[in-house]
């Protein structure tokens, strides 16, 4: 079933993501950061962008969503506009969805550094 978008109303709200959903640094995401932790190609992420290409069906918009930490119902609503700052429950996810796909030695890693981090900041014992 496809979205009842419009191909510029998309693009502009993909495009609204891009630019206020950035790095730590303040850079925008490149297309193939994006290709990496959604499964969607390079090529067809453009053409979203750019409204060259047809609504996008429901497994697109939902990988967006989760990577940008918007709801799905943002590309739907016209006056939607997202937080400033994604709720905690989004970086959660957001996490557990990427260390779901690491390694065994990759999750040891990732919990050693969440490890020290509590530490930096002051936390209690680390939990795992």
């Amino acid at each position: 079933m496809k979205s009842q978008l419009g191909n510029t109303q998309f693009a502009d709200k993909l495009n609204h993501l891009f630019a206020s959903r950035t790095r730590p640094d303040g850079t925008e995401y490149t297309h193939e950061e994006v290709h990496q932790a959604t499964g969607i190609t390079v090529g067809y992420i453009s053409k979203l962008r750019t409204g060259k290409t047809e609504n996008p069906g429901y497994k697109v918009i939902r990988a967006l969503s989760t990577f940008f930490q918007v709801s799905p119902s943002y590309f739907f609503d016209e006056n939607a506009i997202p937080d400033a700052q994604p709720d905690q429950d989004h970086y959660l996810e957001t996490i557990a969805l990427r260390a779901s796909e690491l390694s065994e030695e990759g999750k040891r890693a990732l919990l050693g550094m969440l490890d020290h981090i509590s530490k930096l900041e002051g936390a209690k014992k680390p939990r795992h």
